[in-house]
């Protein structure tokens, strides 16, 4: 049987997709506020905030090595990002 561990709010709207990091050290959360937020799961302390988006972020995924992150938003724009500093790769 599945327990509640914690629950915490950090977005402004509806959360859409979370993930674990593959070490299992942080969760990714987006949503409709068109932010992306990376948290220590240790402490539950919201350690990035990635706002590039226009509209709601509706897909993360997370590389193996946990170095990339692809996020995809209805604003028609799929983006890589750089863990841990949040940097955007290949930006054009």
């Amino acid at each position: 049987m599945a327990e509640l561990v914690t629950t915490f709010q950090g977005h402004d709207n509806y959360v859409i997709d979370v993930l674990f990091s593959p070490d299992g050290t942080t969760l990714i959360s987006s949503g409709m506020d068109a932010k992306i937020k990376i948290w220590v799961i240790k402490s539950w302390i919201l350690l990035k905030t990635l706002g590039d988006h226009k509209k709601s972020v509706n897909s993360l995924s997370i590389s193996k090595n946990g170095k990339l992150l692809a996020s995809s938003s209805t604003d028609l724009t799929a983006k890589i990002w750089s863990l841990p500093s949040g940097q955007q790769s290949l930006k054009k």
